[in-house]
């Protein structure tokens, strides 16, 4: 227990000591200059605060901090320090550029435009043959639901992508996603081994919980059909919002009665993602 709060205060203090301040924008977290600069979404925070009252197109207030992905960072300076001592790349040093798009995918797309702007603007062309933005890759982002309108946005630019835990199956199309690349398999794999594993078992007749966005639609389609193939009957399908405010909790309320009043069902399977929204009560 002890080591666990000491831990936290080490990894606070050094994400004190690491954010610079960036006199241009406040999307940048930290910032090493090389080279070759690496952009990096790390979603720090999970919550953008007040997201629903949102008016104006004012400064995004995160809270939450999420130690996961902050350690992740950590591990990703450490590994870009250790290449550049070791003199693996004679005369060149990697630097990189760290942006927290707080687990929200407007915000996302705002750090992507910092990191490839220029002077702080980000140029309008036909062309983008002859774009040299200082951000030569992106790294990221960790949620599906982020990483989906990032690609999308990159593959006007042709910058590369990479992603280490985006599963969704839309990601693997080429054509969309021409830049996008992952080193995770993508969803259609787990799916399957979900639906035979549930097979294996005779647990036949399962019920169905999937989150009202991109990543929670694609697994809820591809589980469906998964388990079609391997004759497992679904019981009950819900969907539960993406944003969970006060507002959408009673449909939270709704949808845990229908797993109890439905006995017949063994299983129930969550089509979900821990980028959920939970704001401040």
């Amino acid at each position: 227990m002890q080591r666990t709060m000491w831990f936290h205060l080490l990894s606070l203090a050094l994400w004190a000591a690491l954010v610079q301040t960036d006199e241009n924008s406040s999307q940048c977290l930290v910032h090493a200059d090389g080279d070759i600069i690496i952009g990096m979404l790390t979603s720090a925070h999970t919550t953008v605060d007040n997201l629903l009252d949102r008016v104006r197109p004012s400064e995004f207030t995160c809270s939450n901090f999420d130690l996961l992905p902050f350690v992740r960072m950590l591990a990703a300076i450490y590994t870009i320090d250790s290449i550049n001592d070791s003199g693996f790349l004679p005369g060149v040093r990697l630097g990189y550029t760290v942006c927290d798009p707080c687990a929200d995918a407007t915000k996302a797309l705002h750090c992507v435009e910092h990191l490839l702007s220029t002077n702080g603007s980000l140029p309008v062309l036909d062309d983008y043959s002859e774009f040299r933005p200082k951000v030569k890759i992106i790294l990221g982002e960790r949620y599906s639901l982020l990483t989906i309108p990032v690609a999308r946005l990159l593959s006007v630019y042709l910058i590369p992508q990479i992603s280490t835990t985006a599963s969704a199956v839309v990601l693997s199309n080429l054509l969309e996603f021409p830049s996008f690349f992952r080193v995770i398999p993508s969803d259609v794999h787990q799916t399957k081994a979900l639906a035979q594993l549930i097979s294996h078992f005779d647990w036949n007749w399962v019920g169905l919980v999937s989150m009202d966005d991109d990543y929670g639609r694609g697994v809820h389609q591809s589980f469906l059909k998964s388990a079609e193939e391997a004759g497992v009957c679904v019981a009950y399908e819900e969907v539960i919002p993406h944003y969970l405010d006060h507002e959408h909790q009673q449909r939270i309320k709704e949808v845990a009665k229908q797993i109890r009043d439905s006995p017949e069902a063994q299983v129930a399977m969550g089509g979900t993602y821990t980028g959920a929204r939970f704001p401040k009560p």
